[in-house]
């Protein structure tokens, strides 16, 4: 594989991962700031600060899924013998 077509995979799989994952981040991140509305974290109370912990475990599993997501990305198309099924959770 030249350094053209990696540069060329690798720019594909970053593309795919922003696709599949940057719309679902961005409405995470809306959702914590929205409840935060200007207040420290530490100013909620109740199902405030409820829904604010499940809305970063959400954005946490996210970049997690997003991380792995990536890597599977780049060794499929970086190794075609290997589908990158083994890095992705089943």
């Amino acid at each position: 594989m030249t350094e053209k077509m990696k540069r060329a995979a690798m720019t594909a799989a970053y593309k795919a991962t922003m696709d599949r994952y940057v719309p679902q981040i961005r409405k995470a991140v809306r959702d914590i700031r929205e409840l935060l509305d200007g207040r420290p974290e530490s100013a909620l109370t109740g199902n405030e600060a409820v829904a604010c912990l499940a809305a970063k475990m959400r954005l946490g599993a996210l970049l997690a899924e997003r991380d792995r997501f990536i890597e599977a990305e780049l060794t499929r198309r970086l190794n075609p013998e290997r589908d990158g099924s083994e890095l992705v959770d089943a």
